[in-house]
This record gives C-alpha cells, structure tokens and sequence, in this order.
C-alpha cells in the first residue's frame, strides 16, 4: 500500500474546505444582517453596539461547533463503531463537546486565513498597472464569501485559491494532530 504525502490534503481536507466554503455564505449573510441591527444601537447604546460587535465578530465559532457537533451525531448513527463514536458521546444532542468546540476555532481561523492569504495572492499575481482589477477581484472574494449560492462561483479562480488553501490549513491542523499523538 502506497503511503500518502503528509504535506498534501487528505481527502477529508478538501472536504472539510469545500464544507466550509458553504458554510461561510450562511455566515456571512447572517453577519451582515447583524452588523446591520448593531449599527442603529452605535449611536444610543454604544457600550451594547461594542459588546455585540464583539460577539458576532466571534460567533461563527459556536456555529460551526454546533454544525460540526450535529455531522458527527449523524455519523455516529451511520457508523457506531467509528472513530467519530468517542468524540461526540456525552453531551447530546443541543451541546457541543471539546472536540467540536476545537473545530469551530479551528474552522473561525480557517475562514480568516484563507481569505487573507487568498487577498494576499491575489494582490501578487494580478498587475500593479490597474489597481482596479484587484478591488474587482477582492469584490468577487467577497460576493463568493456572502452568497448563498456557491455553486456560481464554484470554479472561479478565487474560489479555487480559498479551497486550496483551507485544505491546506486543515491538512496542518491534521499533521500537527499526528504528531501530538505519537508524542502522546
């Protein structure tokens, strides 16, 4: 049996990237409603408006706990003797454990990362002659992070470059996970 590359994506790594991807349009559509109640607190409420701003800054985080949470319940059910069966057991249905509070950090950071490093590559590869052309492209980051609908912006460059590099980010979280368990 051929012994797989620790530096390239594992199969679970693309798909945790590509289940991220959609994630984020439900997040970030739902963000953008929420920046936009919290807006109209600034001027009345401006210690409510901080602490809100703060909270939804940080908020993915339980969401992607809770949705990683429920995929793992479902798996369980799929697959009881699996390896998904020690890391959802004991807190049922509405609280996330340990492991799926990690991986909502985990996948926050994902979604930070990838998006800057994807500006960031964008801002290198594209022209300097017109800088319009990377505010056009940073505007199409931005309207593939907000849709709902990825399915349009599914094999658009920007896209491929965010997948690519969430797969990557998630493949380091899973080689590092290695390592601690053989030191372990």
């Amino acid at each position: 049996m051929q012994k797989n590359s620790l530096w390239f994506p594992r199969f679970s790594s693309w798909l945790s990237g590509l289940l991220l991807l959609l994630l984020t349009g439900g997040l970030t559509s739902s963000m953008e409603r929420i920046f936009d109640a919290l807006a109209s607190l600034m001027d009345a409420f401006p210690r409510l408006f901080f602490f809100g701003v703060a909270f939804a800054i940080v908020s993915p985080i339980g969401i992607i706990a809770y949705v990683h949470h429920l995929i793992q319940l479902i798996l369980d059910k799929l697959d009881p003797d699996g390896a998904g069966g020690k890391t959802s057991k004991g807190f049922g249905l509405f609280w996330p454990n340990i492991f799926s509070w990690w991986e909502g950090t985990y996948g926050w950071l994902v979604i930070l990362l990838a998006t800057i490093l994807t500006i960031g590559l964008l801002g290198l590869s594209l022209p300097w002659k017109d800088p319009d052309q990377i505010w056009d492209h940073i505007q199409k980051l931005y309207e593939m992070l907000v849709d709902v609908n990825k399915f349009k912006y599914i094999f658009s460059p920007v896209t491929v470059i965010w997948v690519i590099i969430s797969a990557y980010l998630y493949q380091f979280e899973h080689v590092v996970m290695l390592r601690q368990q053989r030191r372990d």
